[in-house]
């Protein structure tokens, strides 16, 4: 796990943790990221579960499946 605190100019600093997890799936392994970040979603969590949908399918999907090639 990776933690990370960011200061703001207002409020209080942002904190972030990441975590890459292996999980049994059937005859593999399931990669997951998981992803927390405070302070956003509290105005708008419907909002945010969806832009985070978004920036997952354009960075993290295109990363585990460059992953899952090399591994084969």
């Amino acid at each position: 796990m990776h933690r990370s605190t960011r200061e703001r100019h207002e409020g209080a600093p942002v904190r972030i943790s990441w975590a890459l997890v292996l999980a049994p799936s059937g005859a593999g392994t399931r990669l997951h990221l998981r992803l927390r970040i405070s302070a956003l979603g509290r105005r708008a969590p419907r909002l945010m579960t969806t832009v985070a949908g978004l920036v997952d399918e354009a960075t993290v999907a295109p990363l585990f499946a460059g992953l899952a090639e090399r591994v084969r």
